[in-house]
């Protein structure tokens, strides 16, 4: 087993919580973990990860104190930024990298998950490039790689950690900066919206870190290959289920998974 496998799992378990802090707080339970929860468990996970400590989890923390006590107040908080038309600010990725919807990036987003296994339900009500999606499937990347490391499969553990960094550098990490110039503008005007400025601060840390980290620990991972990382012959099920036991493993939730193999990494954020 490599060493840093339980680091990558706590860094997985991390994504998961940003993903889930991400999606629309649509009920009491959401408003719950987000005021009880989400701050705690980003502190402890990151020390386990071995991230940073980082200011903006402090600055999540007090937002979320002045400006989230009760669940509508979330929620209309989170709907005002980013739901009623004409949205403040996009959380899609494509809005960033191509100034469109369902444009080149996304494309490419939607065969880098089919490449890895990951399809679409048929219940997803949400576009493949939202944050929250992205933020899923390099969760189930990184417990992919400590799988198959655990299992002494070195090659699919590389192609999955491989997978990992480059969706990260390709698909997140060049559209953050503009998302937070956006949130920053927002916030400025109505301070409720701080709440998800911090979210943000969080995530991009987390990024920056990882890519250093992943190059760093794994040297032949690099930048080169978009979406090249073949996985021929998986079974889609059965990786979906061994990351639903890895998840009730870590003691997350994964009521949302229920389903078919196929459900994939879509289905989390189809309430978004």
């Amino acid at each position: 087993m490599h060493p840093n496998n339980a680091q990558l799992q706590h860094r997985a378990e991390y994504y998961l919580c940003l993903a889930r802090a991400l999606q629309a707080p649509m009920s009491e339970a959401d408003h719950q973990a987000f005021r009880d929860w989400l701050t705690t468990d980003l502190q402890a996970i990151a020390a386990d990860a071995g991230y940073a400590a980082s200011p903006h989890i402090t600055a999540l923390a007090e937002a979320i104190t002045a400006h989230a006590p009760d669940h509508l107040s979330l929620l209309r908080t989170y709907s005002d930024l980013f739901m009623v038309p004409p949205a403040k600010v996009f959380l899609n990725a494509g809005v960033y990298l191509d100034q469109a919807m369902m444009a080149a990036h996304t494309a490419e987003m939607i065969e880098f998950y089919l490449q890895h296994g990951v399809d679409k339900s048929d219940d997803f009500r949400n576009m493949p490039d939202h944050v929250s999606v992205q933020l899923e499937f390099v969760a189930y990347l990184l417990l992919e790689a400590v799988a198959a490391d655990t299992e002494g499969n070195t090659a699919t553990a590389a192609a999955a950690l491989r997978g990992a960094r480059n969706f990260i550098g390709r698909y997140i990490a060049p559209w953050l900066p503009t998302l937070l110039d956006a949130l920053d503008r927002e916030a400025a005007r109505d301070a409720r919206y701080g709440i998800y400025r911090a979210v943000g601060g969080v995530l991009q840390q987390a990024v920056q870190e990882d890519i250093a980290w992943l190059d760093a620990h794994y040297a032949q991972l690099g930048d080169d290959v978009v979406a090249a990382d073949s996985v021929a012959g998986v079974d889609t099920a059965e990786a979906m289920q061994a990351m639903i036991a890895r998840l009730q493993a870590a003691g997350l939730d994964t009521t949302h998974l229920q389903g078919t193999a196929a459900t994939a990494v879509m289905k989390v954020a189809g309430n978004a």
